[in-house]
C-alpha cells in the first residue's frame, strides 16, 4: 500500500509517439490453474514465493515493439521491452474510452449501452496505429527522434518514460466494458458491511470481477543524482520496521550502473526539446487477478541482492539479464498468514531468507488469534506506518472515496495497519484507478454519461465497425 496511489494526476503517462513506437500492448499470460491453489498459497510461503517468481518472469519477459517507419527509406529499428512496459497508462484508457463513446453515438445518437468486446479489442489497435498521427500535437520530428533513441538499450527502456501505473489489456478492457456501473459508484458511500452483488461477484461497482489476465504494475523510478537510496532488509531490519511501522531513512550509495539496475535514458522531452533524462527503476509493485483476492508482489532493488528476500531467486530471473538479478521479492495472497513457519523451507538452502520471513511473522499476542501477512516496499511505502502493511488490506477499499492516509490514520476502523479484512465486498475489485485517490477514471466516465464532458471525434479517424455483441 502506498500514498503514491495518488499518482494518477501527477505522473507522466505514455505519450502518443511512444504508444505508436510500442504498438499494441502485450497480454498477460495468466496461469489457469492458479486459482485452484489459493489455499496452498495461503498456507505455504514456499509455494507462494515460487509462484510469485514465475509471475515476475512473465511480467519481465521481453516483448518486441512495433517502431513503424514513417517513410520507406527510414532505417530499420528493432527493440524489446519487458512485457509490463508495453501496457497502458491513463492517457491510453481515456483515449480508448472517448473513441468508443464517439463510435457508439455515431451508431445511434441517443443510445447509451455497454461497449462490445470486439469494439474494445479494435480500439486498442486504433490507439496504437491511427490515433497518434491524427492528433493536433503530432510531431514527426519528435517521433523520429524517439525512434532513433531505440538503437540504444537505455533509450529503448525510456519508452513510456517514467509512467507510474501501467495496466494490462485484460484489465483495461474490463474497465471499459464496465464504465456505466463504475460511473454509478462515484461519490457513493459504501459501508464496510454492504454485501457484494452476488456470490460470484464480490464487487459493488462492476457486473463481474476482473478476468484472470488482468494485471497492474506500479513503478518506482528514482531520478539520476549524485547518490542513490539503499535499504537493508535483514531479519533484524524487518523486526525494527514492524515495531515502528515505518521504513527508516535510506543509506546513500553511489548510483548503480545499468548492468545492476534497470535504467532508462530519454534524450528529448515529450515536446521534442533536448532534455536528457535518466531514471533508475528502484521498485515494481505487481498485481495479478490469478487469485480471487489477487496476487500481490513487490520487487525492490538491493545492493545485496542475494541475501534475505533475494536468496531464492530462480534461474528464470537471472536468465533475463543482469539488472533483474538485483531485485528482491515480497509477496502475499491473503490477509492472514497461514504458514506457521514461513522460513522452514529455507533453513538450509537460504538461511537469511528463512530468518527474514520468520521476523515478518510475529507470534500472535493471543493464543489462537490470527497473524496478518506482510508485504511492503521501501521505495514506495515511505510514509509513516506504511512499512507494516500488506497491500491487500488497503486495496480492499479501492473504488471508494477513502485515501491511503485516511486508512492508516484510523487504526480503530482499519486495524492492524489496514491488514485485517473489514469489508464484506470490494467496490472496484481491489483497484484504486477509478477513485479520486487514484486515476479518478470513474469521474471521467460519470461526467461523460452526465453530459458534463463531451468527447469529440478525432479528425482523420473513424470508429471501426464491429459485429453484434
Amino acid at each position: 500500500m502506498s500514498t503514491d496511489e495518488e499518482i494518477g494526476h501527477r505522473a507522466q503517462s505514455v505519450t502518443p509517439e511512444d504508444r505508436m513506437l510500442i504498438g499494441v500492448a502485450e497480454r498477460y499470460p495468466s496461469d489457469p490453474e492458479a486459482s485452484a491453489r489459493t489455499s496452498e498459497f495461503a498456507g505455504s510461503m514456499k509455494a507462494r514465493r515460487e509462484f510469485a517468481w514465475r509471475v515476475v518472469a512473465k511480467i519481465l519477459s521481453p516483448a518486441p515493439i512495433a517502431a513503424p517507419k514513417l517513410d520507406p527509406d527510414d532505417p530499420d529499428v528493432s527493440a524489446v521491452l519487458p512485457r509490463f512496459q508495453t501496457w497502458y497508462g491513463k492517457t491510453d484508457v481515456v483515449a480508448a474510452f472517448d473513441q468508443l463513446w464517439v463510435g457508439m453515438k455515431a451508431e445511434a445518437p441517443g443510445q447509451v449501452r455497454d461497449f462490445r468486446a470486439c469494439e474494445v479489442e479494435s480500439v486498442f489497435r486504433w490507439n496504437a496505429e491511427e490515433r497518434p498521427r491524427n492528433l493536433s500535437t503530432w510531431n514527426r520530428d519528435v517521433y523520429n527522434a524517439r525512434r532513433a533513441e531505440l538503437r540504444d538499450i537505455e533509450g529503448a527502456h525510456s519508452l513510456g518514460r517514467n509512467t507510474r501505473v501501467l495496466m494490462s489489456p485484460g484489465f483495461v478492457g474490463h474497465l471499459l466494458r464496465n464504465y456505466r456501473t463504475l460511473a454509478g459508484c462515484v461519490n457513493k458511500t459504501m459501508p464496510l458491511t454492504q454485501p457484494p452483488l452476488s456470490a460470484d461477484n464480490h464487487t459493488l461497482c462492476m457486473t463481474s470481477e476482473f478476468p484472470a489476465d488482468a494485471a497492474v504494475i506500479k513503478a518506482g523510478w528514482e531520478p539520476d543524482g549524485p547518490a542513490f537510496p539503499a535499504y537493508d532488509t535483514s531479519a533484524a531490519d524487518i523486526q525494527s520496521l514492524l515495531a515502528t511501522g515505518t521504513w527508516p531513512a535510506p543509506r546513500s550509495i553511489t548510483p548503480p550502473g545499468p548492468d545492476a539496475i534497470y535504467t532508462m535514458r530519454a534524450l528529448t522531452s515529450s515536446t521534442g526539446q533536448p532534455r536528457p533524462e535518466t531514471k533508475r527503476l528502484a521498485a515494481l509493485h505487481i498485481l495479478t487477478k490469478e487469485l480471487r483476492d489477487w496476487v500481490w508482489i513487490s520487487l525492490f532493488w538491493s545492493e545485496k541482492p542475494d541475501l534475505d528476500f533475494g536468496a531464492d531467486r530462480p534461474e528464470s530471473i537471472r536468465a533475463l539479464g543482469a539488472p533483474w538479478s538485483h531485485y528482491k521479492l515480497v509477496v502475499t495472497t491473503a490477509y492472514d498468514e497461514d504458514d506457521p513457519d514461513p522460513g522452514r523451507s529455507y533453513t538450509e538452502s537460504a538461511p537469511t531468507l528463512a530468518d527474514a520471513l520468520r521476523s515478518a511473522r510475529p507470534t500472535p499476542p493471543v493464543e489462537g488469534s490470527s497473524v496478518r501477512t506482510w508485504a511492503s516496499n521501501p521505495y514506495i511505502e515511505r510514509d509513516a506506518r506504511n512499512g507494516a502493511t500488506n497491500c491487500v488490506g488497503c486495496h480492499a477499499h479501492g473504488g471508494t472515496k477513502l485515501s491511503v492516509q485516511g486508512l492508516l490514520a484510523d487504526e480503530a476502523q482499519y486495524p492492524d495497519n489496514t491488514r485485517r479484512r473489514v469489508r464484506a465486498a470490494f467496490p472496484a475489485d481491489y483497484t484504486w484507478v477509478t477513485s479520486p485517490s487514484g486515476m479518478d477514471l470513474g469521474a471521467i466516465f460519470k461526467e461523460t454519461l452526465d453530459g458534463a464532458r463531451t468527447p469529440g471525434r478525432l479528425p482523420g479517424t473513424q470508429p471501426r465497425p464491429c459485429g453484434r455483441p
